[in-house]
């Protein structure tokens, strides 16, 4: 799928801001426009290079081909999905499991449906960089799919998302109708009143009927290069009534909303054994008794529902009153409920807004959320890396390539270096968090309860000899996505559906490895030796926790650093928080050989700075040289006019006598 923009400074735009790219201005449409409501903007000659025939039916049809012939054809549900919508119906037509070349000319040619394409930047190399460089601007996961509609067809029926989307036409044309149902509207249906409340859904729609979206609020016809935004819950269907129609729809903000990182927040909270003893007493207080029971639908609440429906005709208001429940029901329970969960709220909003316990519970939230994103993100498109360039030496600075591509944080590794997880571990694991790392909480204590007390005293043991050996208790992990896998980017959790025993044998090996990545890290950071083992070919790397401020120190460097602290600018290696010329070589070389770090010219004004100092150096050992010379100088003609002095008074003395 070939791209017409290959030009290094159309690159370079792109990478650097490939919002604005989009929408002509990142800064204006984040401050006026984000999730305020639907726009168009028209198409630039930048954008239209890049996204001309980048995507259509020739170049899907061109891909399935090339795929057949290796034995690797796409697959129906995973990569294409084939769909018609006739008369207010949804149909899908896919075929029994391989979508190769001549399924796909049959569906599109005679069957008249969409070809729905999954995440074809695991195709394109275009794609896959513009992916790249938007989850590096945004921060979080940003997919894609494309859509291949015939003339006169539509593929959708009527539906929101749970996403910001982009639509990017890149063949033909596409009339698009969007819609807000709104409970005053003549036309409103109970189900359209319901959809007057979908804006910035946190959940899919699914097909809804022609009768509950009432008529259009604005209707446009993109063609090659234009962009379409539409914010979450914008309801949305699309006609290629004219022409064949080609066009992306990147997608982004999937569960990143306040309330997704506040459910994080007391979720990991919750779980966690040194946080959830901290948090506000409202917040752990037991619920009444039977108090679901008191809350679950009550009389009034049931006949609105059933008036809803629209059953039982005219028959249904003189049944009502026979099903209507004696004064006192159910409100009062809800209403102490209501109260005693609004208690809870203001307790953790104090919390959170206080110094003790606030950022401890944002930033365990945020490593949480941050590392679904991490690690399911793109890797960045190998155009978008500087060269590895040369190992570093003490005199040498060096730079981050870019903050976004790493993440340090707190990592609990004590119990994994000292093998709190071995062999003989029974555990299911089920006591841990969904959203949690492997072995993030204290997994020694959950195992301590069923063992007995000579296991116990080992142990102990074990911990005092470690103790003793200096070995540190807190660890931190340094995250990169630089090996992620382009080919697995938002397919999801593929076999989340296998069974128990597969599922700890997993999360052994993940144990077993981080406990592998811990010592070889370690040893290596240390100046030690790792057994050999090559310390570059893991995602994660762990430090000890004294290596935490020449870490936050380096990633401060990266020119895109922000929030941290840092300079932006290149450090050099003998300046690096360690303690030792050999601790700070080390940490430099690991760090560049895993693509962190390259070595980087000095800046200007550093350059300047270090000529100055020579400078300085040199005129205050040249001053010195002059000084010690005009001393001998006058030292000498001093002794001279002694020397006269002294001869003159003998030649007195001899006169006089």
């Amino acid at each position: 799928m070939p791209s017409a923009m290959t030009a290094a400074g159309d690159w370079a735009s792109v990478d650097a801001d490939p919002l604005s790219m989009l929408v002509k201005d990142a800064a204006s449409f984040m401050k006026k426009g984000f999730e305020r409501g639907p726009a168009v903007f028209k198409a630039t000659p930048a954008r239209r290079a890049l996204f001309s025939g980048l995507v259509d039916y020739a170049a899907l049809l061109r891909l399935a081909q090339k795929l057949d012939a290796e034995n690797d054809p796409l697959l129906f549900e995973k990569d294409i999905n084939a769909a018609r919508y006739v008369n207010g119906k949804r149909e899908t037509l896919n075929g029994k499991e391989h979508a190769d070349a001549a399924s796909i000319e049959k569906l599109y040619m005679q069957e008249g449906c969409t070809m729905q394409f999954h995440q074809p930047q695991h195709y394109s190399d275009e794609l896959w960089r513009l992916l790249a460089a938007l989850e590096r601007q945004l921060g979080c996961l940003v997919g894609c799919n494309a859509y291949i509609t015939p003339q006169g067809t539509q593929g959708l029926a009527p539906h929101y998302d749970d996403v910001e989307i982009f639509v990017v036409q890149t063949e033909g044309s596409k009339r698009w109708r969007l819609y807000r149902p709104t409970p005053s509207s003549a036309a409103a249906t109970p189900a359209g009143a319901q959809l007057a409340h979908c804006q910035l859904a946190n959940r899919v729609s699914g097909d809804l009927r022609e009768a509950d979206i009432g008529v259009p609020v604005m209707e446009v016809v993109l063609k090659v290069g234009d962009v379409l935004y539409l914010p979450r819950g914008t309801i949305h269907q699309a006609v290629a009534h004219e022409e064949s129609s080609s066009h992306l729809t990147i997608s982004t903000f999937q569960r990143w909303t306040a309330a997704d990182l506040l459910q994080y927040t007391v979720s990991v909270a919750l779980a966690n054994t040194y946080l959830q003893p901290r948090l506000p007493l409202p917040l752990k207080s037991g619920l009444s008794l039977r108090v679901l029971d008191s809350a679950s639908l009550d009389a009034g609440e049931a006949a609105a529902l059933a008036e809803a429906s629209g059953g039982f005709g005219n028959a249904l208001q003189a049944l009502l009153p026979l099903a209507a429940a004696p004064a006192g029901g159910g409100g009062g329970a809800k209403a102490a409920l209501a109260a005693q969960l609004a208690a809870a709220c203001r307790s953790l909003a104090d919390c959170l807004e206080g110094d003790e316990l606030g950022p401890q519970l944002l930033s365990t939230a945020g490593d949480a959320m941050a590392e679904d994103f991490m690690e399911n993100r793109l890797p960045p498109h190998p155009d978008q890396l500087p060269p590895l360039g040369p190992a570093p030496a003490l005199g040498d600075s060096v730079q981050c390539i870019s903050s976004s591509y790493f993440r340090l944080e707190s990592y609990r590794g004590k119990d994994i270096a000292e093998g709190g997880c071995g062999s003989d571990c029974e555990e299911d694991h089920e006591h841990s968090h969904p959203n949690s790392r492997p072995h993030s909480h204290s997994h020694g204590q959950a195992h301590g309860q069923g063992e007995e007390d000579e296991d116990e005293d080992d142990n102990d043991d074990e911990e005092e000899e470690d103790g003793a050996g200096g070995n540190p208790s807190a660890w931190v992990r340094l995250v990169s996505c630089l090996r992620n896998d382009r080919e697995d980017h938002m397919l999801g959790q593929e076999g989340s559906d296998s069974d128990s025993d597969s599922s700890s044998e997993e999360e052994w090996d993940e144990c077993t490895a981080l406990e592998e990545s811990v010592d070889r890290d370690a040893r290596a950071a240390l100046g030690e030796d790792p057994d050999g083992k090559d310390g570059s070919s893991q995602d994660d790397h762990i430090f000890p926790a004294e290596f935490a401020p020449a870490l936050v120190q380096l990633l401060g460097s990266a020119a895109d650093a922000v929030g941290s602290g840092g300079s932006g600018k290149p450090v050099r290696v003998r300046d690096i928080a360690l303690p030792s010329a050999e601790l700070q070589l080390n940490v430099a070389t690991l760090l560049c050989e895993v693509g962190m770090l390259r070595v980087v010219k000095p800046l200007p004004e550093q350059q300047q700075a270090s000529k100055q100092k020579r400078k300085d150096g040199k005129q205050q050992q040249e001053g010195g040289g002059k000084a010690a010379k005009q001393g001998a100088k006058m030292g000498a003609a001093a002794a001279g006019g002694a020397g006269k002095k002294a001869a003159g008074a003998a030649k007195a003395k001899k006169q006089r006598t």
